[in-house]
């Protein structure tokens, strides 16, 4: 039996412009994790938002400093 994943949605909670990079309320990516619990909260959840905002809109969360709970809200859809 395979991993399960789940669907989470990740959301730019406020403005932030840091390392050149501009962070917008509102931006949002959808992403897929095999974790339980808020996956900012695990290295695999993190890297999964890092990946889909990079695809998404070619910018790294975690060079703008915002992979926290403070900027960025993760949901499960």
């Amino acid at each position: 039996m395979g991993v399960l994943h789940r669907l989470y949605r990740a959301e730019v909670r406020c403005r932030r412009i840091v390392n050149g990079i501009r962070l917008e309320p509102g931006m949002q990516v959808e992403f897929q994790s095999p974790n339980f619990n808020n996956p900012l909260m695990t290295s695999e959840g993190r890297q999964a938002i890092e990946d889909a905002f990079m695809r998404r809109y070619g910018i790294s969360i975690m060079q703008a400093n915002a992979m926290s709970v403070v900027w960025i809200k993760c949901e499960q859809i």
